[in-house]
């Protein structure tokens, strides 16, 4: 389950409480109710994950797209590998003109 919750950003203190308490298992002298108050935590920690996430999603994801989709052709061209089709048709028609060079040979 850990490994699962790696994939996902801002769980580390799951991950944390659930290394605890395997940790607390696995040792020379197994100690159970470590284990079980680590384990604990980390229940608690993933369902009020599971509830903010759950309502960011269902509150705050129609504006993020929004906001995303306006500022998508602006900001971070630079830092895309490609340019989207509409700004490079735009660049190619502003640097492209005929120049007779004929002349400089």
């Amino acid at each position: 389950f850990s490994r699962e919750l790696r994939a996902v950003d801002g769980t580390s203190t799951i991950r944390s409480q659930l290394s605890k308490a395997r940790k607390a298992m696995r040792a020379k002298t197994p100690d159970p109710d470590k284990a079980a108050t680590a384990l604990s935590k980390a229940l608690t920690l993933y369902a009020d994950d599971v509830t903010w996430r759950s309502r960011a999603a269902k509150e705050l994801k129609a504006g993020i797209d929004t906001y995303d989709a306006a500022i998508r052709d602006t900001i971070g061209l630079r830092l895309l590998s490609r340019l989207p089709e509409e700004q490079s048709l735009y660049i190619a028609r502003c640097n492209s003109g005929h120049r007779d060079i004929s002349l400089n040979f």
